[in-house]
């Protein structure tokens, strides 16, 4: 993966089927089919997701588009998805202004 860091660990719940996601470092066009693989390979295995996205040095629209799609199909499935989203201040204001960030936290 090039220059991703994408963890993740089982926290708490009754049946210890929530995921906690995390994603830092580079989270863009260039390594965007990487992180959707990691994805594919937990999506059946819990209930729940928390997904935060730390401090990434690159940040673009394949991943945001990447993030929304996961939440959509997640639901569909009938599990939880919530997103935290801590980006460089410039990237976070674009975001904020544009309503793309209201299709990932709710």
């Amino acid at each position: 993966m090039k220059n991703a860091q994408f963890q993740v660990k089982t926290i708490g719940g009754k049946d210890g089927k929530t995921a906690e996601i995390k994603i830092s470092q580079e989270f863009s066009i260039h390594n965007v089919e990487e992180l959707k693989a990691e994805f594919d390979k937990i999506v059946d295995k819990y209930n729940e997701f928390n997904i935060k996205v730390d401090m990434p040095e690159n940040f673009d629209l394949a991943a945001l588009q990447l993030l929304i799609s996961f939440r959509k199909s997640a639901e569909k499935e009938g599990k939880k998805v919530k997103v935290h989203l801590s980006l460089p201040e410039g990237i976070d204001q674009i975001i904020n202004h544009s309503g793309i960030k209201e299709q990932l936290i709710y």
